[in-house]
């Protein structure tokens, strides 16, 4: 083996300028800084759109272009099952949205955030995984579904952030509320 290696370093010395010459270096790729999302009422009669943005914390990405889900990377690197930190609903509706399952105990709050815009928001404490999925202990997290009031004041935007339990005591702090405070609401029509 090292004499088939010398052979062909040594021919590559006789080709001169036809020598082997390193690929440029790649160029990483990078995220933007904001997601985007266009949503839409469910009722087909109404044609008001909304694009709806807002800034990724560090250490947040989307999955798959134009997706409506961020993730959290180092738990992803970490190869952990649940990873989601936010979801943004591409559809609008006059409901207040409390959450995936029902039933279940949510503390309820309401405000405007520093960037003007009014919210109901709804949170309770959730299972993000169990045994069933990773043969692991069960793992804890609070979500937090966000209504946003729309432009047209009267129907809203709903988004729901989640944070798990290993996450710091100032995490909501540190990376939510500046998310929230970055939300922008433009209408398409």
């Amino acid at each position: 083996m090292k004499v088939l290696a010398a052979v062909f370093a040594f021919r590559l010395l006789l080709m001169g300028d036809m020598g082997y010459t390193p690929a440029p270096e790649e160029i990483p790729f990078s995220e933007p800084e904001q997601v985007t999302v266009t949503i839409h009422s469910e009722n087909p009669s109404e044609t008001d759109k909304y694009q709806l943005s807002f800034d990724l914390p560090e250490n947040w990405e989307w999955f798959g272009s134009g997706s409506i889900t961020t993730g959290d990377i180092p738990f992803r690197e970490a190869g952990k099952f649940a990873i989601e930190r936010s979801e943004t609903f591409p559809i609008y509706s006059p409901e207040l949205f409390q959450g995936y399952f029902y039933g279940i105990p949510a503390e309820q709050s309401s405000g405007i955030l520093t960037n003007g815009l009014s919210y109901i928001s709804f949170s309770s404490s959730v299972t993000v995984e169990g045994p069933q999925l990773t043969a692991s202990p069960y793992r804890s997290g609070k979500q937090y579904y966000y209504n946003i009031l729309l432009p047209d004041n009267k129907n809203y935007a709903k988004i729901v952030f989640t944070l798990y339990e290993e996450d710091p005591d100032d995490y909501f702090t540190t990376h939510l509320q500046p998310l929230l405070d970055s939300i922008e609401i433009i209408s398409l029509d």
